[in-house]
């Protein structure tokens, strides 16, 4: 009886330490191809880095989103304020995904009075504009409005340029295109 306890009790005790073992983060992988946007990953950036969707894993399950949606295109959205294809260059989407991604991390206020790059990637940037007037707002807000941009704008061809005014802070634009300043 005595052997058996002491069994028990060991056991017991290898189980307790294996449940309390730390484990691996696991990468959130709720962003499918039927329900992916660029804001949404934006926001797993900003919520928690270490599972969201890395930048490759992105453009594969949003590329995967596109061929999905009848004719390449995304829906009619609510945001009627997102102004795509206004004549400036356009952006690789893997290069906007990456400032996306860069600007969600950084922690820190985004600034502008004037056109001022946020992030210059190969052939994307996202610019702020407030035309004149200081206004700053947190770069993860950015991120958010690159975002929307990127679900609104995004083409077939893997290339999207389009601008909005950023979220939360009502007069300063938020401009992804290829490289302008």
């Amino acid at each position: 009886m005595v052997h058996f306890s002491l069994v028990s009790l060991s056991l017991l005790s290898a189980a307790s330490l294996a449940a309390a073992s730390p484990t691996a983060p696991t990468v959130q992988r709720d962003l499918t191809p039927e329900n992916f946007s660029w804001e949404r990953w934006a926001e797993s950036l900003i919520a928690d880095p270490a599972t969201a969707l890395s930048v490759d894993e992105a453009v594969a399950v949003a590329n995967q989103t596109l061929s999905l949606r009848k004719g390449g295109q995304g829906e009619k959205r609510q945001e009627d304020t997102v102004r795509c294809n206004d004549g400036k260059p356009v952006a690789s989407a893997p290069d906007a995904a990456w400032c996306i991604d860069y600007l969600a991390a950084k922690n820190t206020d985004c600034v502008t009075t004037f056109a001022t790059a946020m992030c210059t990637r190969g052939n994307a940037q996202i610019v702020g504009n407030s035309n004149g007037n200081r206004a700053s707002t947190y770069c993860n807000n950015v991120a958010r409005t690159a975002g929307k941009i990127m679900d609104r704008c995004w083409r077939a061809d893997n290339t999207v340029e389009g601008a909005m005014v950023a979220y939360n802070q009502p007069v300063m634009w938020v401009f992804l295109s290829g490289p302008t300043i």
